[in-house]
C-alpha cells in the first residue's frame, strides 16, 4: 500500500535513494498508463490501447491478459523488453496536489516503495538542505511526466470529439481454454479514413496523427504478447474478463 508524502528536508533530510534493482512492483500491472511522448518507443515493444477513464479514454500499455500479471516481467523480476513505461521509471516519486483544491503540484515520494534508505544510496539533500543531483533529477523527471500527461489528455479529447474509438475485444484460444478480454478500445480505421477534411486537419495540427498510427501499428504486438503466455506461469481458465468503466491503480 502506498504511503505518499511531500518531499522535504525536515522529513527526508537524511534519506538516501536506492537504485531500482527489482521491478517486482510492476509485475502485478497488466495495464500501465502511457504518455503520448512514449508511443514512438512503445510501438515496437507492446500494444498501445485505450481504456475509459471517466469521460474520456486514455492510452495504456497492454502488458498482460490477466489482472495482476505482467507478462513482460520475468521470474527474476526483470523486464524482457528494452523499454520501460515512464509510469514505472518515475517510482518512487510523483507530482501531486497536497489538497484537492490546490492548483499547484509538489514533488512527493512513496515511502512504502522500499527505495528510501538511511544507510545506502544517494542522499536526497546536502547538509545545508539543498537538493542533491539525484533529487533534482527525480524532480525534473516527475515534472516532465506531469507536463507530458497533458498531451495524452489532448489526444483523448480529440478521439472522443470525433468519435474515433471502438471496442477492441481480444480472444485467445489454446487446447485448454478460451480467454476473452473486453473493455479495451482502439481507433477505428474505418472512421479515421472517412473523417471530414476539417477534422483530419485538426488532428494533424494537434500532432495527433503520428500517435494514432503508432497505436494502430502497435496492435500487431498482441500476438507477440500472447506468445508470452506459453513461457509465463500457467493461469486458470477464464471465460471472460471485463474492465470496469474507470480503471484505477
Amino acid at each position: 500500500m502506498s504511503e505518499i508524502h511531500p518531499v522535504s528536508f525536515q522529513r527526508h533530510g537524511k534519506k538516501r535513494l536506492l537504485p531500482i534493482s527489482s521491478w517486482s512492483f510492476a509485475a502485478t500491472h497488466h495495464l500501465a498508463p502511457l504518455l503520448v511522448a512514449e508511443f514512438s518507443q512503445a510501438v515496437r515493444r507492446f500494444p498501445i490501447v485505450f481504456v475509459r477513464q471517466g469521460e474520456v479514454a486514455l492510452p495504456f500499455a497492454l502488458l498482460g491478459f490477466h489482472e495482476g500479471k505482467n507478462l513482460l516481467i520475468d521470474q527474476k523480476n526483470q523486464w524482457v523488453v528494452d523499454y520501460i513505461p515512464a509510469y514505472f521509471r518515475r517510482v518512487p516519486f510523483l507530482m501531486a496536489r497536497q489538497r484537492p483544491e490546490d492548483t499547484e503540484y509538489v514533488l512527493c515520494v512513496d515511502e512504502a516503495a522500499g527505495l528510501l534508505s538511511d544507510v545506502d544510496g544517494a542522499l536526497l539533500f546536502d547538509e545545508d538542505g539543498n537538493k542533491s543531483e539525484a533529487l533534482d533529477h527525480a524532480f525534473n523527471f516527475a515534472a516532465q511526466y506531469l507536463r507530458q500527461s497533458a498531451a495524452s489528455e489532448v489526444l483523448a479529447g480529440l478521439l472522443q470529439e470525433f468519435d474515433l474509438l471502438e471496442p477492441f475485444p481480444i480472444q485467445l484460444k489454446d487446447e485448454k481454454q478460451t480467454l476473452k478480454i473486453e473493455g479495451l478500445l482502439r481507433v477505428s480505421e474505418e472512421k479515421l479514413n472517412v473523417l471530414a477534411d476539417e477534422a483530419f486537419l485538426r488532428l494533424r495540427a494537434a500532432g495527433a496523427l503520428a500517435p494514432i498510427y503508432a497505436h494502430l501499428y502497435s496492435l500487431g504486438s498482441v500476438a507477440t504478447l500472447a506468445g508470452r503466455l506459453q513461457v509465463a506461469s500457467p493461469q486458470p481458465p477464464t471465460e471472460a474478463f471485463t474492465l470496469p468503466d474507470s480503471f484505477k491503480f
